[in-house]
C-alpha cells in the first residue's frame, strides 16, 4: 500500500513537472514572440521618425517654390491648358503624385482628397499626375469621380518630386506654393488634421 502511495506521488509529481517545464517553454516561445513584435515594431517607428525628419528638410527645400507660368498640363480627354489660365485668379489645394511613386501612398492620398471633395470642396482642388498614359489617367479619374480635377504633366518643377512621394501643396494667382505637406498612410489622422487647415486657407 505504501509503495503504491509513493507511486502516485511520484507519478503526480513528474506530471506536475511535466506541465512545469511545457509552461515555461511556452512562455519562453511567447515572451520571444512578443520581443520579437515589439522590437520589429520600433525599427518602425524609428523608420517612421526618420522619414519624417526628412520630409522637413525635403519641404524647406520646396517651400515657396514657384509654377512657371509656361507650363502647360493636359486634361484627361488630351486637351491642353497653360497653368495661369487653369489657376487663373483663385487658390486651389493641390496634390501631385507620379506614376514612379509608392502605390499603397498614391492611394492613400486619393482617398484622402477624395473625402474633402465630397465636402463640397471639389471646386477648389486639383491633381496634377505625371508620367502616367492619358488612357490610365482617364481610367482613375473616373474611379474616384474627379475627372474634371485631374490633370497630366510631366513635372512642375519642385524639388520634392525627386522623393518619389505623394504630396500636397497650396497654390495661388501668383503660383507660387505653400503649406507643402507629405501624407504618409501610417499617420492618417496627421492628414486629416492638414486637410482640415488647408481647405480653409482656400476661403
Amino acid at each position: 500500500m505504501k509503495k503504491m502511495k509513493n507511486n502516485i506521488i511520484y507519478t503526480s509529481s513528474l506530471v506536475i513537472s511535466i506541465i512545469v517545464i511545457i509552461i515555461c517553454i511556452w512562455f519562453n516561445i511567447k515572451l520571444k514572440k512578443d520581443f520579437g513584435a515589439n522590437k520589429t515594431e520600433i525599427k518602425q517607428n524609428e523608420l517612421l521618425m526618420r522619414q519624417l525628419n526628412e520630409d522637413q528638410i525635403t519641404i524647406l527645400n520646396s517651400s515657396n517654390a514657384c509654377i512657371s507660368k509656361s507650363l502647360y498640363v493636359s486634361t484627361i480627354k488630351g486637351k491642353q491648358v497653360r497653368i495661369d489660365t487653369l489657376i487663373g485668379n483663385k487658390k486651389y489645394l493641390v496634390l501631385f503624385f507620379s506614376s514612379e511613386d509608392c502605390g499603397a501612398c498614391v492611394d492613400f492620398s486619393l482617398n484622402q482628397i477624395r473625402k474633402i471633395a465630397s465636402q463640397s470642396n471639389k471646386q477648389k482642388i486639383l491633381i496634377f499626375a505625371s508620367k502616367y498614359q492619358l488612357r490610365d489617367l482617364y481610367i482613375l479619374a473616373k474611379s474616384i469621380d474627379l475627372d474634371e480635377q485631374i490633370f497630366s504633366v510631366e513635372t512642375i518643377g519642385f524639388p520634392l518630386e525627386k522623393k518619389n512621394v505623394p504630396f500636397i501643396f497650396l497654390i495661388n494667382k501668383e503660383l507660387k506654393s505653400n503649406c507643402l505637406f507629405i501624407p504618409r498612410k501610417e499617420l492618417p489622422d496627421q492628414t486629416a488634421v492638414y486637410l482640415g487647415i488647408a481647405t480653409k486657407n482656400l476661403d
